[in-house]
């Protein structure tokens, strides 16, 4: 961070991405810093598995194909899209490799609240922070301004007036969010503590008897919830999981080999299969790729 003649200078602008290595994503904010924008592009199958974080949370997707996951809705992924995901909601995204790019954009609401009270202009559009629609309908001038604040990175000044612009767009849609199938913070508590007991747990022999209880559920009804709610069985969830932890370490230069025994996998062979599985190439590739890159 620069400071010179009053104006400061911070970057909120980043390429790349890393996947997620716990339930909740935490990011830094500060006065001078109340959002980030991180630039994404897909050369390998990108997985992120269910996580939730304590900011707003905007998806800009461009010619992306695969799947969001907000909550039960799950939203196929073409074209030019914008998804909202409120604070502590729980999400997850599969990416195909392809040439599109996505925009994450987190916004730290404490922060932004230091220059102007966005829950208080919410209330005035007819809708809350935990009930903005998944999906905004301006995609179009909602990219436009992504691409203003991705220019002006470094001036507050202006990017905090863009920032209140995009705040205009994201609640045109007023309390469209309450559908059925949405679902406050409350209601997803238990889903919450079954993503921190999975991640503390995951790289050790994980049984469904042991992670029902661990939210004080009998297997079958967790198995019944858990599959209603994200589409997909509590153990993809738990290899999607450890899958995602391997590619942290095989991005940090883990040999394949140590990555599979950290994250629970004996087999390394069944490892390797189930990595391929998962992003279409090898683990040793995978690292090899990501070396390219960087």
């Amino acid at each position: 961070m620069n400071r010179a003649k009053g104006v400061v200078d911070v970057q909120c602008v980043f390429h790349g991405d890393v996947i997620p290595d716990e339930f909740e994503e935490k990011s830094e904010f500060s006065a001078q810093m109340p959002y980030s924008i991180h630039i994404k592009r897909f050369e390998v199958e990108d997985v992120v598995p269910m996580h939730y974080a304590e900011t707003i949370e905007l998806l800009f997707c461009e010619n992306l194909s695969g799947e969001v996951a907000i909550n039960a809705g799950h939203y196929e992924l073409g074209g030019r899209q914008l998804f909202v995901i409120p604070p502590y909601t729980v999400h997850s995204t599969r990416v195909e490799p392809c040439s599109g790019v996505m925009l994450v954009i987190k916004i730290s609401i404490p922060e932004i609240e230091r220059y102007f009270n966005a829950e208080e202009y919410l209330n005035v559009c007819g809708c809350t922070v935990e009930t903005l629609a998944p999906c905004c309908k301006a995609v179009d001038e909602a990219g436009l301004l992504l691409r203003y604040l991705i220019e002006r990175d470094g001036s507050l000044r202006d990017c905090l007036l863009l920032l209140f612009d995009l705040f205009r767009l994201i609640s045109a849609d007023g309390g469209a969010a309450l559908h059925d199938g949405a679902h406050t913070k409350t209601s997803t508590e238990w889903m919450k503590k079954l993503l921190v007991w999975t991640n503390r747990n995951c790289t050790r022999a994980v049984t469904l008897e042991q992670a029902a209880a661990a939210v004080g559920y009998s297997k079958y009804y967790l198995c019944s919830r858990f599959k209603a709610m994200t589409g997909i069985t509590y153990y993809e969830y738990l290899t999607s999981v450890r899958m995602s932890r391997a590619c942290l370490l095989l991005q940090k230069g883990e040999q394949v080999q140590e990555a599979a025994i950290a994250v629970g996998f004996a087999d390394v062979s069944h490892f390797i299969q189930m990595f391929k599985r998962a992003y279409g190439v090898t683990p040793y590739r995978y690292a090899e790729r990501y070396k390219e890159r960087t």
